[in-house]
């Protein structure tokens, strides 16, 4: 385990470029503003200069430990598997900035997002990431040299209580990872699609999104799902841990949220809650943060729009990853997320192509006969569409409607299909249970180690 970590933190060290910044409302090119830490230093811990002196940053300074030091000088092994694992899906460079919002409250937002990409939380810079390659204005010699970039205030580290307390914790290191998976995600996010206007409604009328939230984008819901299972991964046990306050929330038919339409626009996905409304499905009315939504009980809405939840998604990819073999699971997301490079596709279909892909024999048929077929090894293939029927509790009537999932598009038909003559004896061996040993009894079902 040793050689391990010392491997994942020389890793995390070649391609991590870490860089302090003293006031993010100060342009890059100020003088003596931004500071680059001296990774190998770091790793050697030895600790010198501004960053290590100011006692204000010890947030900031307990994340950079935790990434690049040993465990008797704060590192965090766990993270440090995480974040090298991450890193080596594109292999490039990631730009990390941690911002001193604590000495220096943000007051020009155009700045520090336009010089390091902060983004604007309730008492400072709230963790963000940019994906070069998913950013259709990224410059080729950009894409050439880094992956993306993250920006994280000293605040949110040090004094925002999140995930339970105050100060550097699981859940916020479990924030990094999610905000790292950003930045090597090539997928688009199909903005365009969501343009009214001038104004951008992938993520609603208010732009943001929660945990519980539906969103009007699939592509956007993946792109935050495909970010919150490292996190959960990380952070997989104690009551703060996503996976834990998701699947609670999942196996007690919690609420799912939902934006009230924008005024004005009635129809298409940006509107969708008026779909479910026309429904008459049971909701109440709640505010967050001033703006109007609706919540409905997962067992109410339609498939299609369950799988919206990042959370859904999220711990979809978190028990394939948990279940299946690692290689398996990382060549489909690596294979995958080739694809979308530079390509306006949908991601979810050809992600879970690829994972019920990587799972199959190479010499067996892609056809709903020959995947069929049953074989002492076990149907591992079919996991990630019985995961997506479990966390949708089995509501899909049929094939078509189980389709909606994935877009509808054919790319998975030949799965589905086979999937579907095994789907009785699936639904029958998990009935109405809600646990993770009912993920255990599908994995059983289809008998594969």
């Amino acid at each position: 385990m040793y050689a391990f970590s010392q491997e994942a933190r020389a890793f995390i060290s070649d391609r991590l470029r870490i860089f302090y910044v003293i006031n993010g409302n100060l342009p890059a090119s100020t003088a003596n503003n931004v500071i680059q830490l001296n990774n190998q230093e770091i790793y050697n811990h030895q600790f010198n200069g501004n960053f290590w002196t100011n006692s204000a940053l010890a947030g900031s300074q307990a994340m950079a430990k935790a990434l690049l030091c040993e465990k008797s000088n704060g590192g965090d092994f766990y993270l440090q598997v995480w974040a090298s694992r991450l890193l080596s899906i594109s292999g490039k460079i990631v730009y990390v900035y941690l911002i001193d919002d604590s000495s220096n409250p943000i007051t020009n937002w155009n700045n520090a997002w336009t010089h390091y990409g902060a983004c604007q939380g309730p008492n400072g810079c709230w963790p963000c990431a940019i994906g070069y390659a998913a950013n259709p204005s990224s410059s080729d010699a950009q894409l050439a040299l880094a992956a993306g970039q993250l920006a994280m205030g000293n605040f949110y580290f040090t004094k925002a209580d999140d995930g339970g307390s105050v100060g550097i914790n699981e859940f916020k290191k479990g924030v990094f990872l999610h905000e790292l998976t950003h930045t090597q995600d090539n997928s688009n996010a199909r903005d365009h699609l969501f343009l009214i206007g001038s104004k951008y409604y992938n993520y609603g009328s208010d732009g943001t999104h929660y945990y519980a939230e539906v969103l009007p984008n699939l592509a956007s819901g993946f792109k935050e799902s495909l970010a919150n299972f490292p996190q959960m991964g990380y952070n997989r046990y104690g009551k703060h841990s996503p996976y834990v306050v998701s699947f609670n929330s999942f196996a007690s038919d919690g609420g799912l949220l939902v934006e009230a339409a924008p005024v004005g626009i009635t129809s298409g996905d940006v509107a969708f809650a008026n779909e479910l409304i026309a429904l008459k499905i049971p909701k109440k009315d709640v505010t967050m943060n001033g703006n109007k939504y609706f919540q409905f009980d997962y067992k109410n809405l339609p498939v299609k729009y369950i799988i919206r939840n990042e959370m859904v998604m999220g711990m979809i990819f978190y028990n394939c990853r948990f279940y299946m073999k690692a290689d398996v699971f990382w060549t489909a997301i690596n294979s995958s997320n080739h694809q979308f490079y530079r390509a306006s596709s949908w991601p979810v279909d050809i992600t879970f192509l690829e994972l019920c892909r990587a799972a199959k024999p190479s010499e067996m048929a892609e056809t709903a006969i020959g995947l069929g077929v049953s074989r002492s090894e076990g149907n591992p293939y079919f996991f990630p569409l019985a995961l997506c029927d479990f966390f949708t509790s089995f509501r899909a009537k049929d094939e078509a409607e189980f389709g909606t999932i994935f877009e509808n598009t054919s790319l998975l038909k030949p799965y589905i299909d086979a999937y579907w003559v095994l789907r009785p004896t699936i639904k029958e061996k998990v009935g109405n249970k809600k646990t993770q040993a009912a993920i255990e009894s599908i994995k059983q079902e289809l008998g594969f180690n």
